[in-house]
Formats: structure tokens, C-alpha cells, sequence
């Protein structure tokens, strides 16, 4: 029994290193998107504004407008997904594996 709880503190080790890890991971690829995004929308609206027949009145103009404000911050979240989701699968797949192996123990010899 003593040997699962030095696994179990490798585990929250890890389990935090991934939490730091992965949560800076994730809030770099969500600015990443965000910036992307904001970029792409921006780019639609210039050509809308340069467009001889639309103009920067027009509704299609407006709309790309709209756009650009209704882009979300995905830092965040992506940070959360990235940095406390695989944490909690991990440690199921850690448990299963160490139930397998109990119940897969070779029958004592005599």
C-alpha cells in the first residue's frame, strides 16, 4: 500500500506541472486564435470600406463591423480546456490501470 501513495504523489506533481504547463500552453493558443480571428475580420472589413459599389455605409459593411466586436477572447478558455482537462482523465486511466493490475495478480504457488 505504501508504494501507491508515492505513485499518487508523482502524480499530483505532474498533475500540477501539467496544470502550469498547459495552461500557459492554452492561453497562448487562444490569444493566438483570437489575434487570427480579429485579423481576418478586420481584413473583410477593409475590403468592404474599399469597395467602390458597398461604401462604409452599407449593411454588408455594418454587418463585418458587427463582426469584428462579437470576436470573443478564447485565452481563457482555452487555457482551462488545455491546462485542467486531461488532468482529471489521466488520473482515471491511472486508477483503471492500477484496478487491471490487482485483479490480473498470478495465482499464489504452494
Amino acid at each position: 500500500m505504501g508504494k501507491y501513495f508515492g505513485c499518487q504523489r508523482i502524480g499530483v506533481v505532474i498533475s500540477v506541472l501539467w496544470a502550469l504547463g498547459g495552461g500557459y500552453w492554452g492561453y497562448a493558443l487562444g490569444n493566438q486564435w483570437s489575434e487570427t480571428a480579429r485579423e481576418d475580420a478586420s481584413s473583410r472589413l477593409y475590403e468592404c470600406l474599399n469597395d467602390e459599389n458597398l461604401g462604409p455605409n452599407s449593411e454588408i459593411c455594418e454587418q463585418r463591423e458587427r463582426e469584428i466586436d462579437r470576436i470573443g477572447n478564447y485565452r481563457w478558455a482555452a487555457a482551462a480546456l488545455l491546462g485542467l482537462g486531461p488532468i482529471p482523465i489521466a488520473w482515471a486511466i491511472a486508477y483503471l490501470a492500477i484496478a487491471m493490475m490487482r485483479r490480473t495478480r498470478p495465482p499464489a504457488t504452494q
